[in-house]
């Protein structure tokens, strides 16, 4: 379908209408238990040029390490201080998790992805974005570094604005 002139609102729908990203280069380590906690800077604000947009929220963990086997750590989403991306149970449950090897070494690195979600914000104010943490059953969790060797990583929390 050609379009001979688009005006300031009539995007078709599911047109990408702005992307932003938070990038993160600081590791850390967290010994924290059973409380969901913000992770490292993954948090990133968007303001919707429509309130029938959508956002589509993704994020990449370049490493995670656990310094112990059977343990785990859950990651989700938040909006402002509301979960977004799925039904959790009493507020226990994640997007995602990692979880230490059960045998081997007991260090447990891995790359971390977040499954995207496309949430309904129904605003045109801006609205902040970011992940969060659970560290059940304690034990050190390394964000962005390999404990074994200290090398870093990076994490991104990116947004798109499509249009609804």
């Amino acid at each position: 379908m050609a379009i001979s002139k688009i005006g300031y609102g009539a995007f078709p729908t599911g047109s990408v209408l702005q992307v932003v990203q938070a990038t993160d280069t600081t590791d850390l380590t967290y010994s924290t238990t059973n409380t969901w906690a913000d992770l490292g800077n993954l948090s990133q604000a968007i303001t919707p040029k429509f309130s029938t947009s959508k956002i589509l929220v993704s994020c990449q963990i370049g490493c995670i390490d656990h310094a112990a086997n059977s343990y785990l750590v859950a990651f989700k989403y938040v909006r402002g201080s509301t979960t977004i991306g799925g039904a959790f149970d009493s507020g226990t449950g994640g997007s995602t998790g990692i979880r230490g090897r059960a045998t081997g070494d007991v260090n447990a690195v891995y790359n971390c992805v977040l499954p995207q979600f496309l949430d309904s914000p129904s605003t045109t104010s801006a609205t902040t974005y970011k992940v969060q943490y659970n560290n059940y059953n304690g034990g050190n969790f390394y964000y962005l570094r390999d404990a074994g060797t200290n090398e870093s990583y990076i994490a991104t929390l990116t947004l798109m604005e499509i249009a609804g």
